[in-house]
């Protein structure tokens, strides 16, 4: 599986570079199949995962170097069978696999259910170059902004200072994923971007 996955990944590189993407997100994932986690793996299951994962990254950050790509980590949430359960963990993976392809997304709504968003600006410094922005609850991630619990306001500092590639990332009762698509998400999109507007300025 982890072979596939490889495999996957840089023919990913190859249509991202193509297309003229220059970001690629790359999910660390769970310590086994995720339809098969039951109970929190042992520290050293954990790590060993993480390893794995490290390697499969390190296996295709030449391609994504010659391609002028980055590949970046996204933080999930620290649910039950995950490889990474904090932070530091995250950013030690990119960190073994010293690369300047390779760097980390940070993504809002999983913040907010697992670690926070400060601190996951502060923890990831100077490795994050990409950012996912929408709203949350404690259950439901990728809300428009608005519609969930997170305080924007509280990080518009962040927000502000951040120098890099910022997406909004809003589903819609499953539009386009588990459901239809019937343009129910673009006014979703319109709503949140007007509220970043309000909250940020100028600095988008």
């Amino acid at each position: 599986m982890r072979l596939e996955c490889v495999r996957q990944l840089r023919a990913t590189i190859g249509v991202a570079r193509d297309i003229g993407a220059r970001v690629i997100v790359v999910h660390p994932g769970p310590v086994g199949p995720p339809d098969e986690v039951t109970e929190e793996p042992a520290e050293d299951d954990r790590a060993q995962a993480r390893k794995r994962a490290a390697e499969s990254v390190r296996q295709v950050a030449g391609d994504a170097e010659d391609a002028g790509i980055m590949l970046c980590l996204e933080n999930l949430p620290f649910d039950t069978g995950m490889a990474v359960r904090s932070y530091a963990e995250q950013v030690d993976l990119v960190r073994s696999v010293d690369s300047p392809a390779v760097a980390l997304t940070l993504d809002a709504g999983h913040a907010f259910r697992s670690g926070g968003i400060a601190e996951a600006f502060g923890a990831f410094g100077p490795w994050l170059r990409h950012f996912h922005i929408h709203d949350a609850t404690e259950s439901r991630p990728h809300l428009e902004l608005g519609a969930g619990a997170i305080d924007f306001a509280a990080h518009a500092g962040l927000l502000r200072a951040y120098p890099h590639t910022m997406i909004m990332e809003i589903n819609v009762d499953g539009e386009g994923q588990t459901s239809p698509a019937r343009g129910r998400t673009k006014p979703a999109l319109l709503r949140s971007r007007d509220i970043l507007r309000d909250l940020l300025g100028n600095a988008i």
